[in-house]
């Protein structure tokens, strides 16, 4: 097998050191045209390919930034990523995706360890609410979706108040007025936003949060499952229900069709977040609908601009809109069976 030239052939061939090969290499000062041109014809005769990464350690920079999701099950995650690979490729950056499983201490490592010197910034999802971890970093960060404000850094949001207020205000005007609500962690803007919203429209109609009918437990699509089972499990059970984010409602699909019962005819349900079963179940699923690529889309390029060293401003909020379908039941009109 044929030795690949090392940067010590290089010296020797055009005889000078190590450090002025890899000076004159990377363009550096203090190395005369002549000797620049001697060692990269030195270079070429050899084949001589630089490590990459040591190139990136003397020049400061590495092109490469790194992406931070709480998994790459959830669609909404693999979207915004394919937002920011889309605008960074075109620049000449490397996307590496790290998915943290919410883990705060596996995210922590990775601004504090190894991998944080061979990546020029980061776009995150947030799984840590100290921000201590973040400021040890000392390059540029985007939060997006989840957002942290005492960590003062830029960020990437919709308009989760607006969007879940909303879709709770289409129930009530339908007739509904015992609405329950799954909804994961209240830790972070994405869980406090939307439940106020929630309890915002319920409000407006004269109508109190019955806590029986709000599910409390994580993203993930078990709690939609058996979050819905549970309710309608009740006495009195709600006529009307929102999953608050697209696993969530996968799961509460999942629950009514082990009940044989069916969305927009038995019981109603919206959802946070557009997803593929929303599209193909009987009668669709009315969800809110946010812009996901685009929302990585924004970050990527806040994160260029950051990289560049201009400033930028410190939070977009992007709005949403509702995708109506046909899984509530106007019960101004119709009883449910």
């Amino acid at each position: 097998m044929k030795k690949h030239a090392t940067i010590k052939d290089v010296a020797k061939q055009a005889g000078v050191s190590i450090s002025t090969v890899s000076r004159a290499m990377n363009d550096l000062d203090r190395v005369s045209d002549e000797v620049r041109k001697r060692v990269k014809d030195a270079a070429q005769q050899l084949n001589y390919v630089p490590n990459s990464i040591a190139v990136s350690m003397v020049k400061g920079r590495t092109k490469n930034i790194l992406v931070v999701v709480p998994d790459i099950i959830n669609e909404y995650y693999t979207s915004v990523v394919h937002g920011v690979e889309e605008v960074m490729s075109d620049r000449g950056y490397t996307t590496i995706v790290y998915a943290s499983n919410s883990e705060k201490e596996k995210e922590a490592e990775l601004f504090t360890g190894p991998l944080a010197k061979i990546i020029d910034g980061a776009i995150v999802v947030p799984a840590c609410v100290n921000t201590e971890v973040y400021k040890q970093f000392g390059k540029p960060i985007i939060l997006v979706d989840r957002y942290i404000t005492a960590s003062g850094l830029p960020g990437v949001v919709i308009d989760n108040f607006g969007g879940s207020y909303q879709i709770v205000k289409l129930l009530m005007e339908k007739g509904h007025r015992d609405v329950g609500i799954i909804i994961g962690e209240l830790t972070f803007n994405i869980g406090q936003e939307r439940y106020m919203g929630y309890e915002q429209a319920l409000k407006e109609y004269g109508v109190s949060v019955n806590n029986d009918y709000v599910v409390h437990g994580d993203w993930y699509r078990e709690t939609g499952y058996d979050g819905m089972k549970k309710l309608l499990a009740m006495e009195n059970k709600p006529t009307a229900v929102f999953a608050t984010n697209n696993l969530l409602c996968i799961g509460c699909i999942e629950a009514l069709k082990d009940e044989g019962l069916v969305a927009g005819k038995d019981i109603s349900l919206v959802g946070f977040d557009d997803h593929i079963l929303a599209s193909f179940v009987d009668n669709g699923i009315t969800v809110v609908a946010r812009p996901m690529v685009e929302m990585g889309v924004v970050a990527a390029e806040k994160l260029f601009s950051a990289l560049k060293g201009k400033n930028i401003d410190a939070k977009d909020v992007l709005n949403v809109s509702i995708m109506e379908r046909g899984s509530i039941v106007d019960i101004n009109n119709t009883n449910i069976q």
